[in-house]
Parts: C-alpha cells; structure tokens; sequence
C-alpha cells in the first residue's frame, strides 16, 4: 500500500498531461488544419510574374505590383 501511496501523484500527473495533451491535439487529429495566410498571399504574389513567363519564356526578376516594386527572387525563380 506504501508503493500505491508513493507512486499515484506521479500516475495522476502523467495521466493528467496525457488528457490535457488530447484534448488540445483533438481539432488535429479530426483533420482539421490552420489557414496559413502566407502560402495564399505567395499565390498572390506569383501570379503577375508567372503570367509574364508564360507568355515571354523570360523570368521577370522585378514586380511592380507589390509594395510600390519588389524582386521576385524569393517566390518565383527558374533555375537552370
């Protein structure tokens, strides 16, 4: 009985932890994901330049649409 006295704090907290931890995790494992803003404004961002390439074959390295003027090196390159 002294071992079950010992020993049930630290079987309730790890029991404690593990619900707590299924209970915040729930929505994720029902499938259910977060909106990430910045994979739907890099769609945004592409779509000037790669309308450019489609219709020239050359990689635009500067947009005009975003912010007054912006290189395009880090959403839209074609490496070689």
């Amino acid at each position: 009985m002294d071992i079950l006295k010992k020993f049930l704090p630290h079987v309730i907290a790890i029991a404690a932890m593990y619900i707590l931890s299924l209970l915040y995790f729930l929505p994720a494992t029902n499938g259910k994901t977060l909106s990430q803003h910045d994979l739907f404004s890099h769609r945004g961002m592409k779509q000037e330049v790669q309308q450019f390439y489609d219709e020239t074959g050359q990689v635009s390295y500067w947009s005009n649409s975003m912010f007054g003027g912006m290189p395009t090196y880090q959403f839209f390159t074609k490496y070689e």
